[in-house]
C-alpha cells in the first residue's frame, strides 16, 4: 500500500453530513484499494503494525475498521492467526444484497420493486427465447418441475420463495450482468416479502380451493413462459411474461 493521508483520526463528513469516524475513513481507504483492483483476490493485507504506520491510527481503530470491511465481505480475519486480514474481491451477490438492504433502508416499496420487476423481466424473457439452447431450456424446466411438486405437495412456504427465485433466474440466464445484479437485488427483497405474505394469504383464505387453484393457474403460466421461449416465440415471451407478471403483483399484494 502506498503513503495516505496522516490524518485519518480527524474528523470527515459523510455524505448526509455525519462525521465519519476514523475506522470508518480508515475501511473507505482500504476499500477503495480493493475495489479499484490494487489488492487482488485471496492476498493478505499488510501486518497491523505496518498499517497502523500507513493510516497514521491506533491499532483499535484499525481493528475496527477490520470489522467493517468484514461485515462487508471485503476481508476475512482468522482469528489468533499471525498472517492476518485475507482480501476478497466483491461479487455480484455481495453487492446485489448491498443494494436490496440500502432500497429498504431508504424506504422503497413493495409496489416499486414490483413496478421494477416488470420493467425489464419480460424484456428479459425476449432475450431467453431468442437465445435459447438446450441447456438453458434443462435449467428452466428444472426449476418449473420444482415449483410444481411444491404446488402438489401443498409446500407454500417453499412455493412463495420459489417463485420469487424462479423471477432472478429468467434473468441470470440471460447473461446479461447488469440486469443480473438488478434482478437479484429484488429477489432479495421479494422473496422475504413473499415468504411472510405467503403464509399470511394461505392463513388468510383458509387455503380455500380458489387459492389453490390460483397458485396452480400461476406455476402453470410459468411452463407456458418456458415453451414459448423453447420455441424461440420472443414476442410471445415478452407479452405473456408481462402479462403474467401484472396478474401475480395483484395477489402478492393483497396483504
Amino acid at each position: 500500500m502506498g503513503s495516505t493521508n496522516q490524518k485519518t483520526e480527524s474528523v470527515a463528513l459523510g455524505r448526509v453530513g455525519r462525521p465519519l469516524r476514523a475506522s470508518e475513513l480508515a475501511a473507505d481507504q482500504i476499500r477503495q484499494l480493493i475495489l479499484s483492483g490494487q489488492l487482488k483476490e485471496g492476498s493478505m493485507l499488510p501486518p497491523e503494525t505496518q498499517l497502523v504506520s500507513q493510516l497514521g491510527i491506533s491499532r483499535t481503530t484499525l481493528r475496527e475498521a477490520f470489522r467493517i470491511l468484514e461485515t462487508e465481505d471485503l476481508i476475512s480475519v482468522s482469528r489468533g492467526s499471525r498472517t492476518g486480514a485475507q482480501v476478497h474481491q466483491p461479487n455480484a451477490a455481495t453487492a446485489a444484497r448491498y443494494a436490496g438492504q440500502a432500497l429498504t433502508v431508504a424506504g422503497a416499496t413493495i409496489e416499486e420493486s414490483y413496478e421494477a420487476q416488470l420493467a425489464f423481466e419480460p424484456f428479459a424473457a425476449r432475450l431467453l427465447a431468442q437465445k435459447a439452447t438446450p441447456a438453458l431450456i434443462r435449467q428452466l424446466e428444472s426449476a418449473v418441475s420444482e415449483l410444481e411438486e411444491f404446488v402438489e405437495t401443498d409446500n407454500f412456504l417453499n412455493l412463495s420463495r420459489g417463485l420469487a427465485r424462479f423471477h432472478f433466474l429468467i434473468v441470470e440466464l440471460t447473461g446479461n450482468r447488469t440486469l443480473s445484479i438488478m434482478a437479484e437485488m429484488l429477489t432479495i427483497i421479494l422473496e422475504s416479502y413473499q415468504g411472510e405474505t405467503g403464509t399470511y394469504l394461505r392463513n388468510l383464505e383458509e387455503d380455500s380451493a380458489a387459492a389453490r387453484k390460483f397458485r396452480s393457474l400461476g406455476v402453470r403460466s410459468i411452463r407456458k413462459l418456458v415453451a414459448l421461449i423453447k420455441t424461440n416465440d420472443a414476442d410471445g415471451a415478452e407479452a405473456h411474461w408481462r402479462n403474467h407478471l401484472t396478474n401475480s403483483s395483484k395477489y402478492w399484494l393483497k396483504k
